[in-house]
């Protein structure tokens, strides 16, 4: 995270943030932080940081995608879907699917686990048949019966 600050910050001009996209330097460095905070294995933490996010218009959806994470890593899998499913119209559509299959199957709906990961898959046909999430996605199609 140190290093990830160090590198944003170094982008700062005579005073002034530089903006990346829409994003300040402010906000961008939120995103390692909670990224920290959920491998330290504090989703409260993380998700106390992305609140700032998530209130201010136009919010970016890495924040969403996270805070659906941080919900998951909690154990609330219902509330992580319902943020995932925002992201589907989104730039973050594999991302969301393939979180959605992993909430969908630690809720117990299988069918709706089948759609997350199923989808996800489609998005990547064309990826590296190797690639951790891909093996991830076909493994539990399959171990659910898709």
């Amino acid at each position: 995270v140190a290093r990830a600050e160090g590198a944003l910050r170094s982008a700062e001009f005579a005073g002034t943030a530089f903006v990346f996209g829409v994003l300040t330097l402010d906000e961008a460095l939120r995103y390692p932080r909670v990224v920290a905070m959920l491998r330290q294995r504090d989703p409260e933490g993380a998700l106390a940081l992305l609140s700032e996010t998530l209130a201010e218009p136009g919010y970016q959806s890495l924040a969403v995608l996270l805070a659906g994470d941080a919900h998951a890593a909690a154990g609330r899998w219902g509330e992580a879907v319902r943020y995932w499913e925002t992201l589907i119209r989104t730039s973050f559509r594999p991302h969301a699917r393939l979180r959605q299959g992993r909430g969908y199957e630690a809720l117990g709906d299988t069918a709706r686990a089948l759609e997350g990961y199923r989808g996800f898959l489609t998005l990547w046909a064309e990826a590296d048949a190797a690639h951790p999430a891909v093996v991830e996605a076909r493994e539990a199609a399959a171990r659910l019966g898709g």
